[in-house]
């Protein structure tokens, strides 16, 4: 009979993420890990190569995560509601959010992860890139690539904005107000134009 492994690869991930929301990326050394998950340092070698697999195991699950959300909104509701799901889900994953919004991914990574991990972390960035670009050819109307500067618009809209508004509240480690949200919507409203305008030049 086989023996059942006392600790599984997803409790030493997971240990990780806790570790960096609570403490950032320096709390979480592998005897960090090891002791969170109530096992000998040694064990975590059983499971991973080094703790830059650790980090990007964990960087790949929560971009995943939170890609699927953005990519489905964008596809469903447009820009708005793409920028509208970044503070929601900060709300309902803290932990998660505070990993993946307060921290640079090369920072918190280090070393270098096995190159299935890396590909995998390319990846993930390209599929969120593709909906956005696919996003702003729908919303200019065009077929072709958009311009520099409504792409940029575009991207703070979207992404830099909400991000900037929400990750405060992240750090502080308190609710995220419904101000942010209002915030973003006003920040919108101009949102359909910009691209319009800015789409027409192009074509």
């Amino acid at each position: 009979m086989a023996r059942q492994a006392l600790f599984t690869s997803q409790a030493f991930v997971d240990a990780a993420i806790e570790l960096v929301a609570e403490g950032g990326g320096a709390a979480a050394t592998l005897q960090a890990i090891a002791r969170k998950v109530g096992g000998p340092t040694g064990s975590i070698y059983h499971r991973f190569q080094s703790r830059a697999e650790i980090m990007a195991s964990a960087w790949i699950s929560i971009h995943g995560q939170f890609s699927r959300r953005l990519r489905a909104a964008l596809e469903q509701g447009g820009a708005l509601a793409a920028a509208l799901a970044i503070p929601d889900w900060a709300r309902r994953d803290a932990i998660r959010a505070r990993f993946l919004l307060l921290n640079d991914p090369g920072a918190l990574i280090g070393g270098n992860p096995p190159e299935a991990l890396r590909g995998a972390l390319e990846r993930e960035e390209q599929e969120l890139e593709a909906a956005f670009q696919d996003y702003v050819r729908s919303a200019t109307g065009s077929d072709v690539a958009a311009d520099l500067e409504t792409q940029t618009r575009a991207r703070f809209l979207i992404f830099d904005a909400p991000i900037a508004l929400t990750s405060p509240h992240l750090a502080a480690g308190d609710p995220i107000p419904g101000f942010v949200d209002t915030m973003i919507r006003e920040l919108h409203a101009g949102v359909a134009l910009a691209l319009s305008v800015h789409g027409s030049r192009a074509a």
